[in-house]
């Protein structure tokens, strides 16, 4: 079996940026630690009052839409930077390297 291009992988949904992207530098890892640590003690908190727990878990599921929108939305932008970059790159190539 060959391999797939990128293209094909893309197009058959086996590349999947948002779930195989993960921050992994050490600062990243104690950050997201602290934040769950932080989070679970106040949900823990919230628990003494169902009213509250469910707007927080409302609120986060709505938090949790808008960091996937904005991820789309910064991967997009450097799609099309990347897509941008390699045009003018072939562009600079015929009209100087060609030329000549």
């Amino acid at each position: 079996m060959k391999n797939k291009t990128i293209l094909e992988q893309i197009y058959y949904r086996e590349i999947k940026p948002m779930e195989e992207v993960a921050g992994t530098s050490k600062e990243y890892v104690e950050l997201q630690e602290e934040v769950r640590g932080k989070r679970a003690k106040f949900v823990d908190a919230l628990n003494q009052s169902p009213k509250f727990t469910k707007f927080f878990n409302e609120m986060e599921e709505l938090q949790a839409l808008c960091d996937d929108m904005y991820s789309y939305d910064c991967f997009a932008y450097g799609f099309k930077l990347g897509a941008s970059l390699l045009s003018e790159i072939s562009i600079d190539f015929q009209t100087n390297i060609m030329r000549d």
